[in-house]
C-alpha cells in the first residue's frame, strides 16, 4: 500500500506543535522559489512524445462490501453493515493496458475513518502477491490479456487458498483494494499507477429487531386434513446491543375455511398437543373471531422498569410499570385451529403482525441532551451532547420484514386441475378430395415464429387434487373424479380480436400419439388428458392461452387458479413471400406502327409459395396503356398475348406481374422491353426529286417530311476531302416534322430518287442553317437503273437529319486520299513515379502539303507490341504540330505498373485511312527503388561550429539501384513512413554521410532523423525516424545538443536576480518568526502563553 493510500498530513495539533510546522513550510517556500520550473518541465516535454503503452492493472470498483452512505434529508442510509456480520472482499479488476500482465498482486487494507472524513488508524490488511504469475504450480492464473477482467470482474480476495473474511465492530471504516503489476525482476511495469487502488466507505452499526413468527406445531409448511391443528406464535427481541421492547401490540387474525380458532396459555409443562390430553386445567381457551384481528398487548413480563436515565448522572432517572420484552427472551403463545368440517376444498390462514412497540435504550437523537458533564472521551471538552436512556415509540424496526408472519392450511378434499403442457403442431397438408390431414411437419412447438395456415393447438391437463383415487363407500362414488374441458383463447394482437374455442378431446394432436375419446380425470380413470383444436392462423402476432376448467358439480371448486392456464406469448405467424418470375416470349424486335398490321406480345409468369398450395395463388398483370390488365386465378403459370397498339410504343416499356397469396401478401416482377413505331414518310419536289425517309423509332407520333426546290445555287465550291471545286446541280430545302436523336432510333434510312436524264449527281451534301457542309452520300451510295437514279443515305446510329438544305453536286469527284504526312523517330523516356515521356517527329515528302484534316493516333500497350482496343493503356488522337514537325505526350504514373514494359505506336490518319509508316518504341516503367535497401546504425552529431548536423549511417540490403541517399529530419516525430517530413538534404552519390543545416530558432527541441535511398530517376522510399537528438539554442547564440540540456539564460528558466533577494528575505522572516515563537511562554508547554 506504499504511496497509494492517502494519509493525513496534519493531525489535530495543539498550538505547541505549530512552530516547527510553520518553520518547515517557510523553508519549503524558500526552496521552491529557487527552482527553475522550466527545468522540471523538460523531462515531461520529451516523454510526452510517445503515448503510454504496456500493462496497466486497474481497480475499477470494489463490489463487496458496497459503499455505505449516511441518511440525509433526501434519502435513507444505504449499505449499512450490521454489527456482527462477516464480510468478504470482492473487486472488479481489469487490464486496461496494451500488453499482457504476467505478475499481479492484490492487497486489501482497512483503516478507521475520522469524523472529518480523513483516514484514521490502521485496522488490518491482507496481501496476495501471486494472484497472477508465470509459475503454474504457484498461481492458478498465468496471464491477464489486454482488456480482460480478472475472474470475470468478480475477484474475491483470498490468502493461501482461503477466502479472507472480516467481522468488524461498530464503527466507520475505509476499505482499500490495491492491485500491482510487475516484471520478471519484481519492478513495477504499470503504465498508469494512478488507477491501481479504489476505496469504499463501510459503516458498521448496531441493530435491533422485534420479530413475530407463526409455526404449525407439526412442523409442516402447509397443514392439511379435517382434524384440528396446533400452532405456536413466538415474539422475540434481538439485536447487537441490549435493549427492551415494551408495550408490544400484536394483531393475530384467523381467516378462511375454519370452524374455530383459539389460543391458550401453557403451564410450561412442555406439552404441545393438547387435544387428547385428559387434563384441561392448564388451558384457558380464548376464541378468535374469524376475520377480526385479536389484539395482544400484554407481552413479556409486567413490572416497574426505568423509563428514563441520565447517562451522565445515573441518579437522575424515572420509573413506571410496563409490559417488558427483554432481548433474547422469547414470548410464546399456543393455539388451535379447527378446519371447516363441511367444506370440500379451500384454505385457511393465520396472520400475526406487530403493530407498534416502545423501544428503551440509548437512542440518538431522540434521547440526546446538552449538558456540562465530562463525557469521559478524553477530548478535554467541558460541554457536549449526551445520549441518555429513554423510551421511543416505534411502528417498525431495523428489519420490518420480520414484523409479519403468515401460515396456511388446506381443507381435505382439495380440488385442483392444471394445464401442464401447451404446444403447437404446424405444417399440415389437407387432401381436398378426402379432407384428411397429413402428419404435421413441425410438432411440439412452444414458441414462434410459425408459418401461417392450419395448425393444431394441444394442451395436456393434469388432475392436481389431493386424493384423486378417493372412494366414498357410503355414496358409492369417487369424490375427486372430474368432468373437465379446456378453453383455448387466441388473441390476435395485430387487431386485438379474441377468439375462444372449447375442447375436451384430441383427435388431431401430434405430440402424444393417438388418443381416445373424452374421459374424466381421477377416480378409476387416468390423471392426465389432452385437448386439441384446429386453427388457421393468418399472418400476425398472437397469444395462445389454454385454461383448464372443472365443470359439472365441481364447477367453481378449483382450489388453485395459478396453474389453471398456460400461455404461449408473442407467436409471430410470418408469411413467406410468394415467388413470381415474368418472362417475355417474343424474340427479335417488337413493332407496333402505322405501316404494320398490329402484332401481339407474349408474356408469361410462373409463381410459387411455400405456405400455399399452388391453386390458391392469384396472378395479375399491369400492362401499358389504359390499364389493359389480365388476371389468372388459381394458377401457377399465367400466359397472356395482348395486342399491341400505340400505347405500347417506347423504350423501356414494362409489364408488371403481381402474385397474391391467400393471406394477401403480394410480390411483383417486371419484364422490360422496347416497342418500336415503324413507318416511312414521303415527299417530292417540283423538279421531280422524290424522298422517302424510313423510320423505326420509340414514339407513337406520326413522322412526316417536307422537301421543295430551293432557289439557291452553289458554284466553284471547294469540298472537304476532295480536290478541286464543284457546282451544284440541285438544291432542296428539307424539313422533318420531328427531330429524333440516335438513342430514340432503332433504324432509319433516307432515299432520294431522280431522273438520270436531267441530273447526274456525283456527291450529296447537307448544309445546316449555320452554313456548315457535311457529306451524306458519295459516288458509292448512288445507283442507276435505267433512267432512275437512287441515292441511299444510311443514317442508322445517327441523329435524324434536321432542317437544312440537301445539295446534289456534279462533276468528277477527286478524293484527297490517305495523308502524305507520316511520323518519324519516336523516343520514350522513363521518369520518376512511373511516368513515361514520349516524343516523335513528322516528315512530309517534297512538294506535298498537309491538308489540315490529318490527326495522329497514339496507342500504348503493356507487355506486348500490339493489343486489343479493350486492353490498351492509352488510345488517343490529336492534331499534329506541323509548325515544328514534332509532338510530345506524357503517360502518367497512375497508368503504369512498376517494372512493366510499355510499347507505344503513333500513326498519321485522316478520314480516308492512315499512312503506312508508323513510329514505335518501348520503355520500362520505374516508380520505386528496387530492392528497397534501408539505413541502419545512424549517428547524428553537431559539427564543430554548431551550424549543422553531421549525419552518418550504414546500409542494409541490395543497393544496386541506389544513386544516392536522402536524409530527412524534423522537430516532430512520425510513426508512419508516409508521414516522413519534406525537409531533406541529399548526400553525394554513393556516400553514407551528409551535413544537414541546423535550426537557428531559439528554444529547446528534439530533432528526429531518417535516411532513405534515391534512384537515378528520383524515386525514393519513405521511412520512420531512426535517430533523435536534443537541441537547445539560447538567445545569445549558444547551442547545446545531446541527452542533457541545461538552461543558459533567465528567459529559459534561470532564477532571476530579483528572486534571490526575495528568497533571502523569506528565509530571514522565517528565522525571526521562529525565534519569536520560541521566546514566548514559560518553561513548559502548558505554561506558555500562545498569544500571537
Amino acid at each position: 500500500m506504499c504511496g497509494k493510500i492517502p494519509e493525513p498530513v496534519l493531525e489535530e495539533n495543539g498550538m505547541r506543535k505549530l512552530a516547527p510546522v510553520l518553520l518547515s513550510l517557510l523553508m519549503m517556500t524558500a526552496v521552491f522559489a529557487s527552482i527553475g520550473w522550466q527545468e522540471l518541465e523538460e523531462k515531461a516535454e520529451f516523454e510526452n512524445t510517445s503515448g503510454r503503452t504496456g500493462p496497466d492493472v486497474e481497480v475499477v470498483e470494489i463490489t463487496h462490501p458496497r459503499q455505505s452512505t449516511e441518511a440525509d434529508a433526501f434519502s435513507d442510509a444505504r449499505n449499512i453493515v450490521d454489527a456482527g456480520e462477516e464480510l468478504y472482499f470482492e473487486a472488479w479488476i481489469q487490464n486496461s493496458g496494451t500488453e499482457t500482465i504476467t505478475q499481479l498482486g492484490v492487497e486489501v487494507s482497512v483503516f478507521e475513518r475520522k469524523v472529518n472524513g480523513q483516514v484514521g488508524t490502521f485496522v488490518n490488511s491482507w496481501s496476495h502477491p501471486d494472484v497472477i504469475c508465470p509459475d503454474p504450480f504457484v498461481c492458478a492464473q498465468n496471464e491477464l490479456l489486454p482488456g480482460a477482467l480478472l475472474d470475470f470482474g468478480a475477484f474475491v480476495m483470498s490468502v493461501q487458498g482461503s477466502m479472507v473474511t472480516w467481522t468488524p465492530p461498530v464503527g466507520d471504516y475505509y476499505v482499500y483494494v490495491e492491485a500491482t503489476s510487475s516484471d520478471a525482476n519484481g519492478d513495477s511495469n504499470d503504465a498508469d499507477e494512478d488507477n491501481n487502488v479504489q476505496r469504499n466507505r463501510v459503516i458498521v452499526a448496531d441493530w435491533t429487531d422485534l420479530s413475530v413468527d407463526l409455526e404449525w406445531t407439526s412442523g409442516k409448511d402447509v397443514e392439511g386434513g379435517q382434524d384440528p391443528v396446533d400452532f405456536t406464535m413466538t415474539i422475540t427481541s434481538q439485536g447487537s446491543i441490549p435493549w427492551d421492547a415494551r408495550n408490544v401490540i400484536v394483531h393475530l387474525t384467523a381467516d378462511g375455511l375454519m370452524d374455530s380458532a383459539a389460543f391458550w396459555s401453557d403451564e410450561n409443562d412442555g406439552t404441545a398437543d393438547h387435544h387428547n390430553n385428559a387434563s384441561h386445567r392448564e388451558e384457558t381457551v380464548n376464541p378468535l373471531s374469524l376475520g377480526q384481528p385479536y389484539n395482544f398487548s400484554e407481552i413479556g413480563t409486567y413490572g416497574e422498569v426505568l423509563i428514563f436515565q441520565n447517562a451522565s448522572d445515573p441518579q437522575d432517572n424515572q420509573s413506571d410499570n410496563r409490559w417488558n420484552l427483554r432481548t433474547g427472551v422469547p414470548w410464546v403463545l399456543n393455539g388451535t385451529v379447527t378446519p371447516d368440517q363441511q367444506a370440500t376444498a379451500g384454505d385457511y390462514t393465520l396472520t400475526a403482525t406487530i403493530i407498534e412497540f416502545t423501544e428503551y435504550g440509548r437512542i440518538s437523537p431522540e434521547c440526546d441532551s446538552e449538558n456540562n458533564a465530562d463525557l469521559g472521551d478524553g477530548a478535554g471538552n467541558e460541554t457536549g451532547t449526551t445520549t441518555n436512556w429513554c423510551e421511543v415509540s416505534r411502528i417498525k424496526d431495523d428489519n420490518s420484514e420480520s414484523q409479519t408472519s403468515t401460515i396456511t392450511g388446506t381443507v381435505e378434499n382439495r380440488h385442483d386441475i392444471s394445464v401442464d403442457r401447451l404446444v403447437m403442431n404446424t405444417g399440415y397438408m389437407i387432401d381436398e378430395s378426402t379432407g384428411e390431414w397429413s402428419p404435421a411437419e413441425n410438432v411440439g412447438l412452444t414458441s414462434g415464429p410459425v408459418s401461417p395456415g392450419w395448425m393444431t393447438i394441444e394442451a395436456m391437463v393434469m388432475h392436481r387434487g389431493n386424493n384423486p383415487a378417493a372412494y366414498d363407500a357410503v355414496n358409492d362414488e369417487y369424490p375427486q373424479e372430474y368432468d373437465w374441458n379446456v378453453t383455448f383463447t387466441i388473441t390476435n394482437r395485430s387487431d386485438n380480436s379474441v377468439e375462444e374455442i372449447h375442447a375436451n378431446s384430441c383427435e388431431y394432436g401430434e405430440l402424444y400419439g393417438e388418443y381416445g375419446p373424452y374421459a374424466t380425470l381421477g377416480g378409476m380413470g387416468a390423471l392426465d388428458a389432452r385437448a386439441c383444436i384446429q386453427y388457421e392462423m393468418w399472418p400476425g402476432l398472437y397469444d395462445v392461452t389454454a385454461t383448464a376448467n372443472l365443470i359439472g358439480k365441481y364447477s367453481g371448486f378449483d382450489a388453485t387458479s395459478f396453474n389453471d392456464a398456460m400461455t404461449i406469448q408473442s407467436i409471430s405467424a410470418l408469411n413467406n413471400r410468394p415467388v413470381v418470375t415474368a418472362t417475355l416470349g417474343n424474340s427479335g424486335t417488337i413493332y407496333a406502327g402505322a405501316d404494320d398490321v398490329a402484332s401481339i406480345i407474349e408474356l408469361s409468369a410462373s409463381a410459387s409459395d411455400v405456405e400455399d398450395e399452388d391453386t390458391t395463388l392469384k396472378i395479375s398483370w399491369d400492362l401499358p396503356g389504359e390499364m389493359f390488365d389480365e388476371d389468372c386465378i388459381d394458377l401457377t403459370d399465367c400466359v397472356i398475348s395482348p395486342m399491341l397498339n400505340s400505347d405500347w410504343v417506347g423504350k423501356g416499356r414494362t409489364a408488371t406481374v403481381t402474385v397474391e397469396d391467400s393471406y394477401g401478401l403480394k410480390v411483383s416482377d417486371i419484364v422490360t422491353f422496347d416497342v418500336w413505331h415503324k413507318m416511312t414518310a414521303y415527299a417530292e419536289s417540283a423538279s421531280g426529286i422524290n424522298m422517302s425517309y424510313h423510320m423505326e423509332y420509340a414514339d407513337d407520333t406520326p413522322f412526316s417530311i417536307t422537301m421543295t426546290d430551293s432557289t439557291d445555287t452553289f458554284t466553284g465550291k471547294a469540298l472537304t476531302g476532295f480536290s478541286g471545286t464543284y457546282d451544284s446541280i440541285a438544291v432542296l430545302d428539307y424539313s422533318p416534322s420531328t427531330l429524333y436523336s440516335a438513342g430514340d432510333l432503332l433504324n432509319s434510312q433516307m432515299t432520294l430518287r431522280y431522273d438520270t436524264t436531267s441530273l447526274e449527281p456525283t456527291s450529296v451534301w447537307f448544309v445546316n442553317p449555320n452554313g456548315n457542309w457535311a457529306l451524306i452520300a458519295s459516288t458509292d451510295d448512288i445507283s442507276i437503273l435505267g433512267t432512275e437514279g437512287t441515292i441511299t443515305l444510311p443514317a442508322s446510329g445517327e441523329d435524324i437529319l434536321g432542317n437544312g438544305q440537301i445539295v446534289l453536286m456534279g462533276g468528277e469527284v477527286i478524293k484527297v486520299g490517305i495523308p502524305e504526312l507520316h511520323p518519324m523517330t519516336m523516343t520514350l523516356n522513363p521518369q520518376s513515379g512511373g511516368k513515361i515521356g514520349m516524343q516523335w517527329s513528322y516528315m512530309l515528302p517534297a512538294g506535298a502539303t498537309a491538308t489540315g484534316n490529318e490527326y495522329y493516333h497514339l496507342v500504348v500497350c503493356e507487355g506486348v507490341d500490339d493489343c486489343a482496343a479493350a486492353d490498351r493503356v492509352l488510345d488517343t488522337t490529336g492534331a499534329p504540330d506541323t509548325a515544328i514537325n514534332q509532338d510530345t505526350y506524357m503517360l502518367t504514373g497512375t497508368s503504369t505498373t512498376h517494372g512493366s514494359m510499355y510499347y507505344a505506336t503513333v500513326s498519321i490518319c485522316n478520314q480516308d485511312g492512315c499512312h503506312e509508316t508508323v513510329a514505335k518504341n518501348s520503355a520500362t516503367a520505374d516508380k520505386e527503388v528496387d530492392g528497397h535497401p534501408t539505413a541502419t546504425n545512424m549517428v547524428v552529431n553537431a559539427n564543430a561550429g554548431m551550424t549543422a548536423w553531421d549525419v552518418t549511417w550504414e546500409t542494409d540490403g541490395d543497393t544496386s539501384d541506389v544513386k544516392m541517399w536522402r536524409v530527412c529530419y524534423s522537430d516532430s516525430s512520425w510513426t508512419n513512413a508516409g508521414d516522413m517530413p519534406s525537409t531533406c538534404v541529399d548526400a553525394a552519390d554513393g556516400e553514407t554521410s551528409v551535413s544537414a543545416p541546423m535550426s537557428d530558432v531559439v528554444g529547446k527541441k528534439k530533432f528526429y532523423f531518417t535516411a532513405v535511398p534515391v534512384d537515378a530517376l528520383g524515386n525514393y522510399d519513405t521511412a520512420v525516424s531512426l535517430y533523435d537528438v536534443n537541441y537547445e539554442r539560447t538567445s545569445d547564440g549558444t547551442v547545446n545538443t545531446g541527452d542533457t540540456i541545461s538552461d543558459q539564460t533567465a528567459a529559459e528558466g534561470d532564477v532571476p536576480t530579483w528572486a534571490w533577494g526575495a528568497i533571502i528575505g523569506i528565509v530571514a522572516v522565517a528565522f525571526v518568526v521562529g525565534a519569536f515563537i520560541l521566546s514566548r511562554g514559560g518553561d513548559g508547554d502548558e505554561g506558555k502563553d500562545w498569544d500571537y
